[in-house]
């Protein structure tokens, strides 16, 4: 079963890396967040292809390529919403959410 969706999502994953080119020119080299967030992104496309073109011998060296993905995915998530003036919102959430989390223990 485990085998099945792992295969299908690699499958999805192919489809998403048909476009991209790991040769391509930076746009933005800059010190900066828009440069940070481009190379987190180009990161991310690596991180894909890497997961795509390899064979994993062990769900552990699997699972540590799924986790940098996921970790890469919720580092520009915080960049979008820090751009977006969100993320200030975000951690309020949070801290609200764990505080009623808190109180059911």
């Amino acid at each position: 079963m485990s085998i099945t969706r792992r295969n299908a999502v690699n499958n999805n994953y192919l489809i998403e890396l048909k476009d991209i080119d790991l040769e391509l020119d930076f746009i933005n080299k800059s010190y900066s967040l828009s440069g940070f967030k481009g190379l987190i992104q180009r990161f991310l496309e690596l991180e894909k292809y890497m997961r795509n073109t390899r064979r994993f011998k062990c769900d552990a060296k699997y699972m540590s390529v799924m986790i940098k993905i996921e970790s890469l995915n919720e580092m520009l998530s915080y960049l979008n919403d820090y751009e977006e003036n969100r993320l200030y919102e975000r951690y309020e959430r949070e801290v609200k959410s764990l505080e009623l989390f808190k109180e059911l223990f």
